[in-house]
């Protein structure tokens, strides 16, 4: 029996340790539960470590509404061929105990993992990763990611070219024999054969060396990957020539430069595959390019001196000059100048900033020195966090993925049983064993999954890299391909249609010993204890106008209603026209003026005697109408989802082009709201601003959070559009149908790639000699560039996405 003990994140008392404490004490195999709200932790023994218990723990907290305090950690991995090799160490590490889940992305060659690091190390995870065959490290700064992707791109490019030098002259001087005949005889016959000989080694063997590692890894974990493919295919050539070779001392029928083509072929399409899959990472790049790596820190003797970006520390004091990337997160205390934050904001117009404004890291100072102090640095800064959350989206698989994982699980055994029916058959025909292992060899290395496993993460990099650029954040390959089916759309109203700024347009009297100043002072006396947009309103109103501030007691929040409190013992009450009896006619005249514009009422009442009307007013933000269009274009249905009463939502609805609104829904009722809706028309998506819509978000097939541009981890979201542009919600609903698009479109072609090809290569046009030679004999060399380009072309489609161009405004 051995105890653990695992944090929890997001208990507040300890009704909330006993919730989870009872949802696990259901589970079979744990046992000495003990929930503690003290520490925040999760403690139990287990007389076997079995990773499903751990999954079924994590879903049990989860499921009670918290969360285990898992850590996740980003490795560059090397060594990877195909999507099996991927697939092998997902599978091993899954199988761990201490791991949430591993998700190995192809495009980048990079892992994501989650694991709870009191259980299980990072090092233990990298140790492991390295006992199954592939090489990994732990990505702790970006620059090692670039210098990783540069130097392994540095010896693909080394590898091929040493293939090139020996193939080139292998190719010529075995063309020019078969053609001219020049060497009839048998010493010369036989010189000319163990030259071919001498020239194709180091192609197989050192340009090769990487597809016989890659093939005994894959053997030696129970699976086949691409490797094994080309390992045998090249094999059988090379091995096949030098038999001949040395057995019958004769230069006839030697296929050395079909194993040497077929090698460098392949290894040149690995080349041009991985320039092609960075630049589908280019987003992150451009990202990371925004931060200098070079500051200017001001010491506390007024000297300055060029530091690194990796030594700055919390408090250090930063100068930026005009044109200057500010390097970290800070807080202006000197200067003053405009801020470029569209790369947080998607807004153009720079914003003025001047001492005791903050600003963040990656953003442009136009045109004044300022000085900063840093406030975050590394990862806790902002873009690291943006960074951090593109990074994970393009890391993750999207569920049509799963298609591809299948298929590719049982596709190289497949194609080698296929490869050896395809011989046996010709030579049980024909008799000719040396046209057999010409087939042999061309179905094994025409035949790759390589297509199939870059199909999903290439496009899911390119998309999610796309809308980060362009100020769209999506947290997951799910999140994408869930977005891209939504047919309906539920948009809150404040904050989100609106600027979330509400003010008071107009305070309406109701009795006579209530002039204005006095309604805006017991008002403002109540309100300015509530953070309620209403609330912040009319305190606003209350301060510009130096309203007499009164102290109130027994002040309360009615939820979904307003507010009440004591003054002078008369009991006070602001809130929703619903929340009062007995409207008075005059009061009920001024709600029809306040609804028919659209605004929001708010009745004061002293002693439940109506007293005054406060009319508050929400702009409607400029794009919101244009993003409405732009949705009912994409054949969405639109309904709005707001607090306020029925006819200020039709009004407001009315305004916007919405043809459908939900009315005086609270926060606490959204959720409900949204499961209901989604019952009744099915797929939806929920938009709000992330604060008091979380619930509501969560609840949501796809939920998308506009930020303040710094909020960039909105926990209850799929996907944050930072800077409350209203704009980028069409603009990421496209990108989501674009990248879909892409992941089916290259799955297709992938698939219908192996499915032509492969028998062709088996030889299934050989009876019709109309058909070209190539075609209807299709050489081992043919196929290995056809399969480098099936590769080269799904990642190329992928590259389009990212390139392509869509109107955002």
């Amino acid at each position: 029996m051995k105890n653990y003990r695992i944090p929890i994140n997001g208990m507040h008392c300890n009704n909330c340790a006993a919730s989870v404490e009872k949802k696990i004490s259901k589970l079979e195999s744990p046992e000495n539960i003990n929930v503690s709200y003290a520490d925040e932790s999760l403690n139990f023994s287990l007389k076997k470590e079995n990773p499903e218990v751990l999954h079924q723990i994590n879903n049990s907290v989860i499921d009670a509404g918290f969360k285990l305090l898992t850590k996740t950690s980003f490795l560059k991995i090397s060594g990877m061929h195909c999507t099996n090799c991927s697939m092998s160490i997902e599978k091993n590490l899954n199988s761990i105990f201490g791991i949430i889940i591993a998700n190995v992305n192809l495009g980048d060659e990079t892992l994501a993992i989650e694991y709870i690091d009191s259980i299980i190390s990072i090092d233990e995870i990298i140790k492991k990763i390295e006992s199954i065959g592939f090489k990994a490290f732990e990505i702790k700064d970006n620059e090692d990611f670039l210098s990783q992707d540069l130097k392994e791109a540095k010896n693909q490019k080394i590898k091929f070219i040493t293939g090139l030098v020996f193939t080139i002259p292998l190719f010529l001087v075995s063309m020019t024999a078969d053609m001219t005949n020049l060497l009839p005889s048998y010493p010369e016959s036989f010189l000319m054969g163990l030259l071919l000989f001498i020239l194709a080694t180091p192609v197989q063997f050192f340009t090769g060396f990487d597809y016989y590692k890659g093939a005994y890894t894959s053997l030696k974990n129970g699976s086949s990957n691409m490797d094994v493919l080309v390992a045998l295919g090249s094999s059988a050539a090379y091995f096949y020539s030098t038999v001949i070779l040395f057995t019958s001392f004769k230069g006839d029928h030697l296929y050395f430069e079909t194993s040497a083509v077929i090698i460098t072929l392949i290894k040149l399409g690995k080349m041009l595959e991985a320039r092609t899959k960075g630049k589908t990472g280019e987003a992150v790049k451009k990202l990371l390019d925004l931060t200098p790596k070079k500051v200017l820190k001001e010491n506390k003797d007024g000297t300055t001196e060029s530091k690194n970006l990796s030594e700055i520390e919390v408090n250090d004091i930063i100068i930026v000059k005009p044109g200057e990337n500010i390097p970290v997160d800070g807080e202006i205390v000197y200067g003053k100048s405009a801020i470029n934050e569209s790369m947080l904001t998607g807004e153009s117009l720079p914003a003025d900033k001047n001492p005791g404004d903050l600003v963040t890291g990656g953003t442009l100072n136009i045109n004044g020195l300022i000085k900063i102090k840093a406030t975050a640095i590394g990862k806790d800064s902002v873009l690291a966090k943006i960074v951090e959350i593109v990074r994970h989206a393009q890391g993750s698989k999207a569920p049509v993925q799963e298609v591809a994982d299948r298929v590719a699980a049982v596709f190289v055994p497949f194609v080698i049983i296929s490869a050896i029916i395809t011989f046996s058959i010709w030579y049980f025909f024909t008799g000719d064993f040396t046209a057999s292992i010409v087939r042999l060899t061309a179905v094994l290395v025409i035949a790759c999954p390589c297509a199939l496993g870059l199909a999903t993460p290439t496009a899911l990099m390119a998309g999610a890299g796309k809308g980060a650029v362009s100020g769209v954040l999506f947290k997951s390959g799910k999140a994408i391909q869930k977005l891209a089916s939504v047919k309906t759309i539920i948009i809150d109203k404040t904050g989100t249609l609106t600027k979330g700024e509400p003010s008071v347009l107009n305070i309406y009297k109701i009795d006579k010993d209530f002039d204005e100043e006095k309604l805006l002072s017991i008002a403002t006396s109540i309100e300015k204890n509530s953070n309620h947009p209403v609330s912040s309103a009319i305190t606003k109103k209350g301060i510009s106008e130096n309203a007499e501030i009164i102290e109130c007691s027994d002040f309360e929040e009615v939820g979904g209603m307003g507010v009440k409190g004591k003054i002078e013992n008369i009991e006070y009450k602001i809130g929703k026209p619903g929340w009062f009896d007995n409207l008075p006619k005059k009061a009920l005249s001024i709600l029809e003026t306040v609804y028919s514009r659209g605004n929001t009422p708010a009745v004061l009442s002293a002693n439940n005697s109506i007293k005054g009307v406060f009319e508050i007013h929400d702009e409607i933000k400029e794009d919101s109408k244009q993003a409405i269009k732009e949705l009912k274009n994409l054949g969405l249905k639109i309904t709005l989802l707001t607090g306020d009463n029925e006819k200020t939502a039709a009004n407001t609805a009315k305004t916007l082009g919405i043809d459908d609104y939900i009315a005086e829904a609270t926060p606490d009722s959204k959720a409900k709201l949204v499961k209901d809706y989604q019952a009744k028309y099915g797929f939806a998506a929920m938009v709000g601003d992330g604060i008091n819509d979380a619930p509501a978000l969560a609840t949501a097939h796809s939920g998308i959070a506009l930020g303040t541009g710094t909020d960039v981890a909105i926990e209850s979201a799929d996907i944050i559009l930072p800077g409350h542009k209203m704009r980028l919600l069409p603009y990421c609903i496209r990108l989501s149908k674009k990248t879909l698009k892409t992941i089916k479109l290259n799955l297709f072609w992938a698939f219908v790639y192996n499915i032509l090809l492969i028998p062709i290569a088996a030889g299934i046009l050989a009876p019709f000699p109309e058909m070209p030679d190539w075609i209807r004999q299709l050489n081992p060399m043919v196929a290995a560039f056809a399969m480098s380009m099936s590769s080269i072309m799904v990642v190329s489609s992928s590259l389009l996405l990212y390139k392509s161009r869509d109107n955002i405004n």
